[in-house]
C-alpha cells in the first residue's frame, strides 16, 4: 500500500511539475506574442510588414516569390469569366476583417488644377488603387475598378492637356525583398475617371517598378519614367530610365543603370534640363530632354535613396537629401549652385 501511495505521489509531482513547465513556456511564448503584436500594430514599421508579406508569398525553400509578371491581370480575367459562368440568385454578404493594423502608404497624390475651390484630389495608394475625392478627402471613389490591385506610385497630369493623366505601378524603395510590384504604366485621357493600362509596358519586366514619371509640359504625348527592377525575378539587369514621343506606345530606354532610378524631375522653366537619382549612385543630369545621361554628382557622399528638388525661384540651385554617408547611417541635406 506505501508503495502503491509513493508511486501516486511521484506521479503528482511529474504532473504537477510539467504542468508549471507548460504553463511557465505558454506565459513567455504568449509574452513573446503580445511583444511582436504590439511591434507589428504599428504603423510606422512598414518595411517589417513588407519584410512579412514577402514571406507569406515564398514558398519553402525558394529565396523569392515565383509569381510571374502579369500574373494579376490573368487572374482577374479568368476570374471574370467564371463570374460570367454562375448562375446563382444568392446573395452573400462581406464584412471586412483586416488587416487594420498596417495602413497603406500614400505616394501619388495630385490636387486637380481645374477645381478652384482645391478640393478635388486624385491619390494613388501604394497598397493598390487610384482614388479621386471631390470634398476634400472625406469621401473617396475608386477610379480603376476594373484594373487589379496594383500597387500605384507616382500620378502625373499632363501641363498642355489636363484630360490625360499617367500613373505609374509598383513601388521601389526599401530593400528589393521588400519591393511591392506593378505592372507597367496607366494612362487615362478622361481627366482621371477611366484608366487603361499601357498595351507596351504591361508584363512587360522592364516596367516592373515605375517609380516617377514626367511629361513634357508643351507636349503629352513625351513622357520619361524612373524605373526599377527587381532583379531577383526577372533575368532583365537594367532599370533606368525610358522615353515615349507618342503617349506610351512605344518606349526606348535612355539609360540603363546599375542600380535603381528613383526620381526624375525637370527644370520647371526649361524641360530639356532635367535630373534623375539613382540610388547609392548619385545624380544624373540630361540637357537634351532625358535623349542623354550624364553623371552630376561631384561632392555628394550617398549610401543610398536620394530625393531631389530645383528650386522654382532660382533653377541653378538643387537640393539633394541622402540616404546617410558610406557609413549608411543619418540623413544628409546637400546643395547646389550650378545646377548640379
Amino acid at each position: 500500500m506505501k508503495k502503491i501511495s509513493y508511486s501516486i505521489g511521484i506521479v503528482l509531482v511529474l504532473a504537477l511539475g510539467t504542468l508549471v513547465y507548460f504553463n511557465y513556456n505558454q506565459a513567455d511564448k504568449t509574452s513573446d506574442q503580445v511583444s511582436d503584436y504590439d511591434e507589428l500594430k504599428k504603423a510606422d514599421n512598414p518595411d517589417l510588414y513588407l519584410s512579412l508579406l514577402n514571406e507569406l508569398t515564398t514558398k519553402p525553400g525558394q529565396d523569392a516569390p515565383d509569381y510571374p509578371v502579369g500574373y494579376r491581370f490573368k487572374e482577374i480575367a479568368r476570374a471574370k469569366r467564371e463570374l460570367a459562368l454562375l448562375r446563382t440568385q444568392e446573395t452573400y454578404e462581406f464584412i471586412e476583417r483586416g488587416p487594420s493594423n498596417v495602413p497603406g502608404r500614400t505616394r501619388g497624390l495630385l490636387v486637380d488644377p481645374d477645381d478652384l475651390t482645391h478640393l478635388t484630389w486624385f491619390a494613388g495608394g501604394v497598397g493598390g488603387g487610384i482614388w479621386k475625392t471631390t470634398d476634400g478627402g472625406v469621401t473617396w471613389q475608386d477610379k480603376a475598378t476594373d484594373i487589379p490591385n496594383l500597387s500605384i506610385s507616382w500620378i502625373v497630369m499632363a501641363e498642355s492637356n489636363h484630360d490625360i493623366m499617367y500613373a505609374g505601378t509598383g513601388e521601389g524603395w526599401g530593400a528589393s525583398s521588400n519591393f511591392i510590384k506593378g505592372n507597367g504604366i496607366l494612362k487615362s485621357i478622361d481627366h482621371g475617371e477611366t484608366w487603361t493600362p499601357l498595351a507596351s509596358t504591361i508584363e512587360n519586366p522592364e516596367f516592373e517598378i515605375i517609380n516617377r514619371i514626367i511629361v513634357d509640359p508643351e507636349n503629352a504625348d513625351i513622357v520619361l519614367a524612373a524605373t526599377s527592377t527587381d532583379r531577383r525575378y526577372t533575368q532583365n539587369q537594367n532599370s533606368g530610365i525610358y522615353k515615349s514621343i507618342d503617349g506610351g506606345l512605344t518606349w526606348v530606354q535612355k539609360y540603363a543603370s546599375t542600380e535603381y532610378v528613383q526620381q526624375i524631375i525637370a527644370d520647371p522653366s526649361n524641360f530639356s534640363v532635367q535630373y534623375a537619382a539613382e540610388s547609392r549612385i548619385g545624380v544624373l543630369k540630361s540637357t537634351d530632354a532625358g535623349e542623354t545621361w550624364i553623371d552630376s554628382s561631384d561632392g555628394l557622399v550617398i549610401s543610398g535613396r536620394i530625393e531631389l528638388a530645383v528650386s522654382p525661384i532660382n533653377s541653378d540651385r538643387l537640393f539633394a537629401s541622402t540616404q546617410g554617408d558610406l557609413s549608411g547611417s543619418g540623413a544628409d541635406l546637400y546643395f547646389s549652385n550650378d545646377a548640379g
